[in-house]
């Protein structure tokens, strides 16, 4: 990852992070209203850490969203003085197959776009900070998603988000960022599946994100950007 920091230098330790994402990165569903990183961070801030996480998931982005918005968000929010990283979190969206009542369907982002600006995105992104990204999540996808608007019906399969989360990582490794497929822990674990029964089949309930935050929790790739805030290297 780039954007190494001298951590002898003032505020050093002082880590600013930035969640670019969707609905799961903004913690959507969840009752405590914490996502999965408001409960890492919670956990992590001592007296001896500086650690500020900024939520940026919004809700229905797509790959093509995020790579829209994320450097402006990022360099709002990141004073060069400080370190820093970006943690990006999408994909579910793109899978999302739209019907209209007249009979008209499509998926809102093709397979191949999705990884054109995921490629693009993380690629600018990691030659200006410490970059990760998280995989897509399985959803309950025995029903509907939310109503969008009349007459627009959604729909997310899990096979469709298995193959891009596949294919997300393949893109993520070509242009050296971390990425951390949750896929196949998520589906195989019942507490996720419990919280996906209990919310709207696509947002968990806090329950979910527990899960979620565990897995990040384990990863080294997290672990590494917060040696930063514990006085590491």
């Amino acid at each position: 990852m780039s954007g190494s920091v001298d951590t002898a230098s003032p505020g050093a330790r002082s880590l600013r992070i930035c969640v670019i994402g969707d609905s799961i990165a903004a913690g959507t569903g969840d009752q405590r209203c914490l996502g999965w990183h408001g409960r890492l961070a919670s956990r992590f801030i001592t007296d001896r850490a500086d650690l500020t996480v900024y939520p940026l998931g919004v809700r229905g982005d797509t790959s093509e969203d995020v790579a829209r918005r994320w450097q402006a968000e990022a360099e709002a929010r990141l004073p060069t003085v400080f370190p820093r990283a970006l943690i990006f979190q999408f994909g579910l969206n793109d899978c999302a197959m739209r019907t209209w009542d007249d009979g008209r369907s499509e998926r809102r982002v093709s397979v191949e776009r999705s990884l054109e600006c995921t490629r693009a995105t993380l690629a600018s992104a990691a030659a200006r900070y410490p970059t990760l990204m998280i995989g897509p999540a399985p959803v309950d996808d025995g029903r509907p998603g939310p109503q969008l608007a009349a007459g627009v019906q959604q729909r997310i399969r899990n096979d469709d988000i298995r193959d891009l989360d596949g294919r997300l990582e393949v893109t993520a490794q070509g242009v050296a960022v971390p990425y951390l497929s949750v896929f196949a822990a998520l589906e195989g674990d019942a507490r996720w599946r419990r919280a996906t029964l209990l919310g709207d089949g696509v947002h968990p309930s806090d329950e979910g994100y527990e899960v979620l935050a565990g897995l990040v929790d384990g990863w080294p790739a997290w672990q590494a950007l917060l040696a930063v805030a514990k006085g590491g290297s």
